[in-house]
């Protein structure tokens, strides 16, 4: 069975985010916060799952722009969109 070759994992704070590369979001709810990331997306995923309202970012040229909102997706050279997952329900709690 051949099975098509699935992207690359992210790691540590990243690991509940999907990587879009060439793509630029928009956000209803606008910017939420910048954060230089010195070609390290780690601290921009961290810093967006620990900014109230942070639904993803783009990071281009070392910057991070963390968005909120309703995200969409636009092709554009040279940027990586960055998108939360939606975390899993919580387990129901034992009666």
């Amino acid at each position: 069975s051949s099975s098509s070759p699935s992207p690359p994992a992210l790691s540590g704070g990243c690991a509940s985010f999907t990587l879009t590369a060439d793509t630029e979001l928009h956000g209803t709810g606008g910017l939420v916060g910048t954060v230089s990331s010195g070609g390290d997306f780690g601290t921009c995923c961290e810093e967006c799952v620990s900014t109230s309202g942070c639904d993803g970012f783009v990071e281009y040229h070392g910057t991070c722009y963390l968005k909120s909102g309703e995200l969409t997706m636009a092709p554009l050279e040279g940027r990586n969109a960055f998108v939360l997952m939606p975390s899993p329900p919580p387990p129901p709690a034992p009666p």
